[in-house]
């Protein structure tokens, strides 16, 4: 109950993602845009966009919310 079963699945990475060395990426999981991933670092989950993963096992040091992000949220223009 409550698993989805999704069948030919690949790896997504997105745009500016930074891959430090020997780090794991395990397949069949989404890496958001603007991504860094630290050196020995082993992922293994799917990583949202604007963070920063480190560790073995993988956890998210740091996630950020870009600032023309909350400015749409907020009504702002972006000139």
């Amino acid at each position: 109950a409550g698993y989805m079963e999704v069948k030919n699945r690949c790896t997504y990475l997105g745009n500016s993602v930074w891959i430090g060395p020997n780090a794991v990426i395990v397949e069949k999981i989404n890496i958001g845009d603007n991504v860094l991933i630290a050196a020995n670092s082993y992922v293994n989950f799917d990583v949202p966009s604007n963070s920063i993963v480190i560790g073995n096992p993988g956890r998210i040091f740091h996630q950020q919310t870009l600032l023309k992000d909350i400015s749409v949220k907020n009504g702002l223009k972006n000139e």
